[in-house]
């Protein structure tokens, strides 16, 4: 598994002669919203059971890649909220997140997609996020001018790890798996990406590791 310590250039993708179509995982690939994901969730879990002990960095190690709804079943909250309570008040707490940040997407990869797309090459957003954050986050960062289509955890009965996702964007595309190549920075992500039979790489430009 090659492992891109800083975002490509268009020429690293244009010497991958046989790829067509490019597949981008969202949070902490696309955008480097890892962090502000923890962030939300430290101040919902605060605002449900402020007796439980866990730092924003505790929650970022312990559940970076993982959906709200992993989160949820591994985080013992009792009786006192059910899941669909949980992710709205998550999802509340994440644009309030938001508003407090400037623009998100790098000037890199804003430049890796627009000549991505200039190319010709055909490009989907696939996120284990659920869809009304996921439309948030294109509507601030439009990023809706680069993606042919977009596939959240709320379009399909199966998410990641499993590959259901990325073989959906590539049903959805037309495209096969030799012309594919995906960026995914978590181990969940990672093993999609594997399990789909395309060409992948590790996104590991946000990390501080």
């Amino acid at each position: 598994m090659k492992e891109l310590r800083k975002i490509p250039n268009i020429s690293d993708i244009l010497d991958l002669k046989e790829i067509k179509t490019v597949l981008f995982d969202m949070d902490g690939t696309i955008l480097d919203t890892e962090i502000l994901h923890a962030k939300a969730l430290y101040n919902t879990l605060n605002k449900i059971n402020p007796s439980l002990k866990l730092s924003t960095n505790d929650l970022l190690e312990t559940f970076c890649g993982k959906s709200d709804t992993e989160v949820f079943e591994e985080v013992d909250l009792g009786e006192s909220i059910n899941v669909e309570q949980f992710l709205e008040i998550k999802n509340e707490k994440f644009i309030e997140t938001l508003d407090e940040h400037g623009k998100i997407l790098s000037q890199e990869m804003e430049e890796l997609l627009t000549s991505l797309k200039e190319k010709g090459y055909k490009l989907a957003l696939v996120t284990a996020s659920e869809r009304d954050v996921t439309k948030e986050l294109i509507k601030r960062e439009r990023l809706d001018r680069f993606f042919d289509t977009v596939l959240t955890r709320n379009d399909l009965t199966l998410t990641k790890p499993h590959p259901l996702p990325y073989l959906k964007a590539m049903e959805l595309l037309d495209s096969k798996k030799e012309n594919t190549l995906i960026f995914e920075d978590s181990e969940t992500g990672l093993m999609a990406a594997k399990a789909s039979g395309a060409k992948f790489f590790k996104a590991n430009w946000f990390s501080n590791v």
